[in-house]
């Protein structure tokens, strides 16, 4: 599970949360909610790793892979499709190691690592990539154009993608469905009702994919002292054996695409 003790977190000298404590167990959904400037944001870059807690400790269960929403996306030749599969970094690393042994003509190596890509539904990969970009509105005929040609709000909508592919096991969606449409907001609910992991994120979010969620306020500091998650544990919840923890400094409108 996730685990803040004591947390402090600030952008340079303004102290965003203060003296946080905080679980969040594996297949919980926590909605974040607060004002504009309190924290939200900076507590997701926090678990990402891009930030560091001024005081207090931040843990997350070593080997979990965590996927988020990037929020640019620059004018690439590569095919959208490809653009989404690079989400799935289990993937391309397999992917690519195959590559090198078939260089190599290591048949050994080969073999196990077809294995691999067959465990990880590798040569289902396309056709997940497909389906997704389906829900969020993508033809068949966009599948294999370039990045480049989509607008900005059709990128954003690539990225949602890339980050549903990763097979993560803590998703991070900040306002995800500000470049959605209803039918794709409507999948999206449906696709993380089934999503297994961990999802932290907006409220509507979070609270409209599954009927047990929690929600953890953020406030200024010295108007709430800690923040918890509440109500009774998710359906996924249980006991897990991840082997231990690591800091948070780890090492993730109407449609016209044009």
């Amino acid at each position: 599970m996730i685990q803040l003790r004591q947390m402090t977190l600030a952008r340079g000298s303004q102290p965003l949360l203060e003296d946080v404590d905080l679980q969040v167990h594996d297949g919980w959904r926590l909605g974040l909610v607060g004002a504009n400037g309190s924290g939200k944001s900076s507590l997701l870059a926090m678990l990402r790793g891009e930030l560091q807690p001024e005081l207090g400790e931040c843990e997350v269960p070593v080997g979990w892979r965590i996927a988020s929403v990037l929020q640019e996306t620059p004018a690439l030749p590569q095919p959208a499709i490809e653009y989404v599969l690079d989400g799935d970094e289990q993937l391309r690393s397999i992917e690519h190691a195959l590559a090198e042994a078939q260089h190599a003509h290591d048949g050994e190596r080969i073999s196990l690592l077809h294995a691999e890509l067959e465990a990880v539904g590798g040569y289902a990969a396309r056709a997940r990539a497909a389906a997704l970009m389906a829900g969020l509105g993508f033809g068949s005929d966009d599948l294999d154009r370039a990045v480049a040609e989509f607008s900005g709000g059709w990128r954003m909508r690539l990225n949602l993608a890339r980050a549903l592919v990763s097979r993560a096991d803590l998703t991070l969606l900040d306002e995800p469905t500000n470049h959605l449409d209803l039918d794709a907001i409507v999948w999206l609910e449906r696709w993380l009702a089934g999503y297994p992991g961990t999802l932290i994120g907006s409220p509507t979010t979070v609270s409209s994919s599954t009927a047990a969620s929690r929600t953890s306020r953020t406030s200024p500091p010295g108007r709430s002292r800690s923040t918890r998650a509440t109500t009774a544990p998710s359906r996924n919840s249980g006991p897990h054996s991840w082997p231990c923890s690591r800091p948070c400094t780890r090492s993730s409108n109407a449609r016209s695409p044009t």
